[in-house]
């Protein structure tokens, strides 16, 4: 079973957990900063495609009936 249906992930603290975030690796704040915004943007372009593709699947059978 997954633990997060069974148990709290906000609140949890393991050793297992703190031996994990221990070893992971450790990037410059203002690296994450700017990838937040990389995501955010590429977040909205995919949305963007994704919208265009409905729009020509839905205008394509219009036009065929026609």
């Amino acid at each position: 079973m997954h633990s997060g249906v069974t148990r709290d992930v906000i609140s949890h603290d393991s050793d297992l957990l703190r031996a994990i975030h221990a070893k992971a690796k450790r990037y410059d704040i203002r690296v994450e900063h700017l990838f937040t915004y990389c995501q955010v943007i590429s977040a909205m372009m995919m949305s963007i495609a994704h919208g265009s593709n409905d729009v020509a699947n839905a205008v394509g059978k219009f036009i065929y009936t026609l």
